[in-house]
């Protein structure tokens, strides 16, 4: 058996094609299907597509100004709600699953809708409430009305009340 030398050239590259002069409009390339990749006219409205996993936000079409929401828990009574928030009704665009922020449970909406803004108004009166005994400036930069009131009232501890379903948060 003879043994055949080993080359340890690289292949030799494929001869070049010559360069295109110029693409016309024609000249695009076509799929299977009979259209072009992309349409001289389109080239300049390209966009991404939207995040199929994320649910679309957009403004309702009936003019109340409410996104859809896509509540599953808080039957769209809490201020996270942005239907709610907002002081309008859900509307049937609304992916919410057990929604009472409806007009047929307008007495539950309203009768929410005023304990939150009781608890609002606690909220801010017991941080705008200043002791009468102590009437000498303080020193601390942290609790001079300046700066902003002391948090109380909540147990938020990771979101810093920077959520909406804080009470503190404003």
């Amino acid at each position: 058996m003879e043994a055949t030398p080993i080359s340890m050239k690289p292949p030799s590259p494929a001869p070049a094609a010559p360069p295109p002069a110029t693409l016309e409009p024609g000249d695009l390339p076509t799929h299977a299907f009979g259209g072009t990749e992309l349409e001289p006219s389109s080239m300049n409205q390209l966009a991404i597509a939207p995040d199929p996993k994320r649910p679309r936000v957009e403004e309702a079409a009936d003019g109340n100004g409410c996104k859809h929401c896509a509540c599953k828990k808080s039957r769209c009574l809490k201020l996270y709600c942005p239907c709610f928030s907002g002081g309008g009704y859900c509307s049937d665009k609304c992916g919410c699953q057990p929604c009472f922020n409806k007009e047929a449970f307008a007495e539950t909406v309203h009768t929410t809708r005023k304990v939150l803004l009781s608890r609002q108004k606690r909220m801010s009166m017991k941080i705008n409430r200043r002791p009468e005994a102590n009437t000498e400036p303080m020193e601390d930069a942290h609790h001079s009305s300046s700066s902003t009131p002391p948090k109380r009232g909540c147990n938020c501890k990771k979101s810093s009340c920077l959520k909406k379903y804080c009470d503190c948060y404003q």
